[in-house]
């Protein structure tokens, strides 16, 4: 039996949970960050950051899957003619995309000025986005109010 009938669906399926991780750890933050403390919004970007991570590595690992598959023997997962068939089908594009999806996502967490989508403070009834000071002109200041909106 071909060993390609396992590994591909396990390692799709954990393609799938990096993503729900990273993006709905992302989302949660997105919706509920203002009423986390300093230390539930450290935990929410170490585990967007750890999903995104693992997300590139798996699918490092489905992209030699795929060129496994297609060769039949688990050498085949190495050579480089079955790699360049790899991205030629419509699987090892998507797994193409997915990877450049993590790495963007794993840059923008990485070396974005603005590490979350905002940094959200409940005060007075109206929010607070913290900017970095490149962001903003140096007539505003630090903090800005108003609405999500960015300059």
């Amino acid at each position: 039996m071909d060993i390609w009938v396992f590994v591909n669906p396990f390692l799709r399926t954990l393609v799938y949970f990096s993503c729900f991780g990273a993006i709905g750890t992302s989302l949660f933050l997105f919706h509920f960050g203002n009423l986390l403390g300093s230390q539930g919004i450290i935990y929410c970007n170490k585990l967007r950051s750890r999903s995104s991570l693992l997300g590139i590595i798996i699918s490092l690992a489905t992209v030699f899957s795929i060129a496994g598959t297609l060769g039949g023997e688990i050498f085949s997962a190495f050579d480089v003619t079955m790699l360049e068939l790899t991205f030629e089908t419509k699987i090892g594009r998507s797994t193409f995309f997915v990877l450049l999806s993590f790495c963007y996502y794993l840059h923008f967490l990485t070396y974005q000025k603005i590490s979350t989508f905002c940094w959200l403070c409940r005060e007075r009834q109206s929010f607070w986005v913290h900017l970095p000071r490149s962001v903003i002109p140096p007539r505003k200041g630090l903090w800005y109010k108003g609405s999500l909106r960015f300059i």
